[in-house]
């Protein structure tokens, strides 16, 4: 539930505006009226004292207030927030340079009230929420951010980009600069002219010559370096001094800056030369596949590296391909195979997503894990092998063993050592880190330089939950790179990027905080006042209005008369619908059709597909639905039926037709284009 507080003086608008947020106006279902519990305040005053008292999630601002008017009435409701909630401003003052000065002060977004419509009103609540948790998603990271950097063995810390002034230092990197504590640091600043060199210079109790690898940071709103220090130089002329720490950013082509995957790594070497089986969970794109590969290549043994993806492989040849098969044991086996654990022989086999195998194969795995050796589909004999398994799932196998999906015994087989490795939103250090390096990367692939990214843009990698982890991160660099953003990127530039990658609920498979939302425009344009508005003095329900969906003059009301049979009413040629067929909106009668016939053929305008009601009303143009063609093709259609009909009876004027569908006319102009639809004709 979130708590919202609208500061508005007319009780009129108060209704009005609330109603809207609900859903009460305009007949839209609003997702936001389970969640929202509204608060009103007469006066900034009035507001001032709720927020003293009250903690809100979202403030709903009029400008125009009897202490308080202007630019001057955000400012100062803005000191009362003892935190930080979302304000979007809904105001009768309509100016550019207010909603200028509104949004850099902080607003969230600046509706004027006789250009909002409900959708938009909801919207923008919406969006100003998930900014905030936004927000307060990239301070848990940076805090959890700091945690790992303290916690890291590896001398490291955190200075201002700008001035070089040091913002935080962990225990290794205090004790290798020779410092009494952290307090003694965050005194002193970093010459970084030689930063791109990798070296920089520091005054302590001596001039102090450091060699350090370079990362982009964001600590606590401001755009940071984290330097992890390799090498110090004492004195001008000393020799160079190695910190005794080796760099373990890199383990077989993986990178990181993170003391959680360090351990991993570490881990990975320390298992590396047994036999023991390993399981490794972790969620899609985090690199499983790729430890399996390391821990085999850092091992002693002689055969090859074999992967098995056990959803990719059909339920009846998972035995077939796991233990190989004799010619003749079924059909379409005209030779013999001998069978990935036969292929992996003195090597490792790697289970990628075991939690897919069928239940009959986890058997036939077991005893092989057992005895050492298997037995071909269809043969009488068994062959020893000498195979390292590790095995990897994205989904809990635990969960999966309650639910009898999984078996137990095997799960325990395969649990000898095991390897978590976490998903990258638990990683916040290694989002700058590996885009960094990827960028790098791909930008000399392609031969491009790599554009420079802005706080917003940063800001928004930290806040998003990454589900698709490391492969979403280099996918969206690339992406990034090819688009032609430009030399500088944004937060609204992520957005716009990231928008394909994200899933509905949440941002990584049910759980965790969702995806930031695309960012909204400062100030919103309707050129057509809303409807309704401005309100009543007393407001009342308004009746629901018939489903017409046609803009034709109003026709005097039939008589009462019998049904009539469509064919009465239809142009020669036209069909009766087949059964099954589905009429929008509730809409009872039946459904006229011609078959194979162009909706913007001038010449046959009394053809026309149309919805026709018991009467032989005309209720609609439209093409019939067949529920066997895709949603998107369906929806095209109706477009295209809605746009013709409508410059039809506005006589092809395009202006006008923009108007009564809510469009502008450039936006109209691009759909005409897009259906093919040539306006003169319906002049």
């Amino acid at each position: 539930m979130v708590r919202l507080l609208m500061v508005e003086d007319n009780p009129d608008d108060q209704v009005y505006f609330a109603d809207m947020l609900k859903g009460d106006v305009g007949g839209e279902a609003s997702r936001l009226s389970d969640e929202l519990e509204i608060d009103f305040a007469e006066s900034l005053h009035q507001a001032r004292e709720r927020l003293g008292q009250e903690s809100y999630g979202a403030i709903l601002l009029d400008l125009t207030l009897p202490d308080c008017e202007g630019i001057s009435t955000f400012t100062r409701l803005k000191e009362s927030l003892r935190e930080e909630a979302a304000v979007v401003v809904l105001t009768g003052l309509n100016g550019r340079t207010l909603a200028l000065e509104a949004v850099r002060a902080g607003a969230q977004d600046y509706l004027v009230k006789n250009e909002v419509d409900a959708l938009t009103l909801q919207r923008a609540i919406s969006l100003a929420l998930e900014r905030v948790q936004q927000r307060s998603t990239v301070s848990a990271g940076g805090e959890r951010f700091g945690a790992h950097l303290i916690q890291s063995d590896q001398p490291c810390m955190l200075v201002d980009k700008e001035s070089g002034q040091v913002l935080l230092a962990n225990p290794p990197a205090i004790e290798a600069l020779g410092a009494t504590d952290l307090s003694q640091l965050l005194t002193c600043s970093l010459d970084l002219s030689q930063l791109d060199a990798g070296v920089v210079n520091l005054d302590l109790d001596q001039r102090l010559r450091l060699r350090v690898r370079r990362t982009d940071a964001l600590w606590r709103d401001k755009l940071a370096h984290l330097l992890e220090l390799t090498e110090v130089v004492r004195d001008d002329s000393g020799p160079l001094l190695l910190l005794g720490s080796q760099p373990a950013s890199r383990f077989e082509g993986m990178r990181t800056a993170s003391s959680a995957m360090r351990s991993v790594f570490d881990t990975c070497l320390r298992i590396a030369k047994t036999t023991a089986p390993v399981l490794i969970l972790g969620e899609t794109g985090t690199g499983k596949e790729l430890l399996a590969r390391a821990i085999h290549k850092r091992s002693d043994r002689k055969g090859r590296f074999v992967a098995l993806n056990c959803g990719a492989v059909p339920e009846h040849l998972v035995e077939s391909e796991l233990f190989g098969h004799e010619r003749g044991s079924f059909t379409g086996a005209h030779k013999s195979k001998p069978g990935l654990f036969r292929h992996a022989n003195e090597g490792t086999l790697f289970l990628d997503e075991l939690g897919n195998l069928p239940l009959p194969a986890q058997l036939s795995l077991l005893r092989a894990i057992q005895e050492g050796a298997v037995r071909p589909v269809g043969g009488s004999r068994e062959v020893p092998v000498d195979v390292r398994i590790i095995a990897a799932t994205s989904v809990p196998l635990f969960d999966a063993v309650e639910r009898d999906e999984f078996r137990e015994d095997l799960l325990y087989r395969l649990d000898v050592m095991r390897i978590e490795v976490p998903p990258l939103r638990d990683r916040p250090e290694d989002v700058l880190h590996l885009y960094k390096l990827f960028c790098k990367e791909i930008s000399a692939r392609y031969e491009m330089n790599p554009p420079e990214v802005g706080r917003g843009f940063l800001e928004a990698m930290i806040g998003y939950s990454w589900p698709g982890n490391v492969r979403q991160l280099e996918n969206f660099t690339e992406r990034l790179l090819l688009a032609g953003t430009g030399t500088h990127v944004t937060g609204r530039d992520f957005h716009d990027l990231v928008r394909p990658y994200r899933v509905s609920g949440s941002g990584h498979h049910g759980r965790g905080a969702a995806a930031p939302p695309p960012a909204a425009a400062p100030v919103s344009r309707y050129p057509t006042p809303a409807p309704g508005y401005p309100p009543p003095a007393q407001p009342q329900p308004a009746p629901a209005a018939p489903p017409v969906a046609h803009h034709h003059p109003p026709q005097p009301a039939p008589q009462p008369a019998p049904p009539v049979p469509v064919e009465a009413h239809a142009p020669t040629g036209y069909v009766q619908p087949q059964p099954g067929t589905y009429l929008p909106n509730g809409t009872t009668g039946a459904v006229a059709i011609a078959p194979n016939r162009p909706l913007a053929d001038p010449t046959r305008a009394g053809e026309r597909l149309a919805f026709l009601g018991t009467d032989g009303t005309r209720l609609w143009t439209a093409p019939p639905v067949d529920i066997r063609e895709d949603l998107q093709s369906f929806l095209e259609q109706q477009e295209r039926a809605y746009l013709e009909c409508v410059l039809e009876d506005r006589q092809g004027r395009v202006g006008v037709s923009a108007e009564i569908a809510g469009i502008n006319r450039r936006t109209l102009l691009r759909k005409l284009k897009k259906h093919e639809i040539d306006r003169k004709q319906f002049k």
